[in-house]
């Protein structure tokens, strides 16, 4: 994670305890570790925590520093992050972080899948269903860079598989987009269907 723009002696880092739809308080920050800062020259950059999810990081005469860390994902659930080799399932709101008072600045996340090929069908890539549209590039790596800054991203569970399909249908001149992740073929040519007639209806 890459800050910029830095124009104080200090910076305060926030790893949200919420999440959309969810109100009640959350503790993402204890699937942390290995949390580390370095400026420009990878210098270590002297921080505290200051609460369970928060960092005072010291940034006097900086303009960027680099954040670093590794985030435990392995609760298969809506609200939080699974990581495997054959799949990514990522709330955004678990793991990234934002500074005090630039939450609706620009903000850009790049997802790179797992390296380790073998538990994935023969050739197949990386495919990523999101709320904001990824641009791929041809190393398979996902960038997400939505107008709304941080908050569209954490609004956005991203979910990446070699084993993901889809099919669009479109109401009122909108597309809407049915994912299914499994390695087997639904029947398209009755969920579409089906599901175009209660779009159309809940759209009245």
């Amino acid at each position: 994670m890459v800050i910029d723009n830095i124009e104080s002696e200090t910076i305060e880092l926030q790893l949200p305890a919420w999440r959309p739809g969810r109100y009640e308080l959350q503790h993402f920050a204890k699937n942390i570790q290995r949390f580390e800062i370095t400026n420009l020259e990878g210098k270590a950059i002297d921080f505290h925590k200051i609460t369970k999810d928060r960092w005072l990081i010291y940034t006097t005469d900086l303009q960027e520093v680099t954040i670093k860390f590794t985030y435990f994902a392995n609760v298969q659930n809506a609200g939080s992050s699974y990581v495997d080799e054959g799949i990514m399932y990522v709330n955004f709101v678990n793991c990234l972080p934002y500074v005090q008072g630039r939450m609706n600045e620009p903000c850009e996340v790049e997802v790179a899948p797992p390296v380790d090929a073998s538990n994935r069908p023969k050739g197949g890539a990386f495919q990523f269903a999101c709320g904001i549209t990824p641009i791929i590039s041809e190393g398979g790596v996902a960038r997400l860079s939505p107008s709304g800054g941080w908050g569209a991203i954490v609004d956005s569970p991203l979910l990446a598989s070699p084993y993901l399909q889809h099919e669009i249908y479109r109401v009122n001149d909108v597309d809407f987009y049915v994912w299914f992740l499994g390695n087997y073929t639904p029947n398209w040519k009755t969920l579409i269907p089906d599901f175009q007639k209660f779009t159309e209806k809940q759209v009245e």
